[in-house]
């Protein structure tokens, strides 16, 4: 339920910087999808909370049809606009007022640069906004999974499409772009390996344990 809030506030400021002349007609539309999924969402949370997804402890969750709907067309409103800021290379007018927020992280952005460059901007960086790319083919993975597993009845298939998700974005973010382009360190290559194998890793033997509990049980 928090995820229309999200992407409002993630609209408010994408429209302060490009399509300004039509911000209250997307911030209009998107207002009506949000009100109708929060309005879906709490009926049935009270009524039938089964109609929403079923959870499969201790965390994961198996959504049903109609939520991922939903939560596909939010993917896509973050990836469409997402591209849109990244297809401006960052340059946006200099008249625009910037918040006390944007500007913190402003700031923060600014600071974390001096001491990682796959922040700083193209060519010699990797720009903030290039996760959208990263961060679009988890959260699309993901979801593919959660459709496969409802329609064979295994949550299985989440965890191996989100686990090939992940890796897809680790492979082309962090070995690929960053280690080869933007750090000129051999030795960061092993920096920028260890989270996602380990990670990837401890899933895989999570996985394992748990089907052998489920196995012997």
């Amino acid at each position: 339920y928090v995820v229309p809030l999200a992407i409002a506030l993630w609209l408010l400021a994408f429209t302060d910087f490009l399509f300004t002349e039509k911000r209250k007609l997307i911030l209009l539309v998107f207002a009506i999808i949000g009100i109708i999924f929060e309005f879906t969402f709490f009926t049935l949370l009270f009524i039938n909370p089964d109609l929403i997804g079923n959870l499969n402890p201790p965390v994961d969750v198996s959504y049903n049809f109609f939520i991922m709907i939903f939560l596909l067309i939010f993917i896509l409103i973050v990836v469409i606009s997402g591209c849109l800021v990244i297809k401006t290379n960052g340059t946006f007018p200099t008249s625009i007022p910037i918040s006390l927020a944007e500007f913190e992280i402003f700031l923060v952005k600014s600071f974390i640069s001096k001491k990682a460059p796959i922040l700083r901007p193209p060519p010699n960086g990797w720009s903030v906004q290039m996760n959208v790319y990263f961060s679009s083919v988890i959260a699309v993975t993901f979801i593919f999974g959660q459709i496969v597993a409802s329609l064979l009845n295994n949550i299985w298939y989440q965890e191996v499409f989100l686990i090939l998700g992940t890796i897809i974005a680790y492979a082309v973010a962090f070995i690929i772009y960053f280690s080869f382009t933007t750090v000129g360190r051999r030795g960061y290559l092993f920096l920028s390996l260890a989270q996602p194998v380990t990670t990837i890793s401890k899933k895989y033997y999570d996985l394992i344990i748990q089907y052998l509990n489920n196995s012997s049980s």
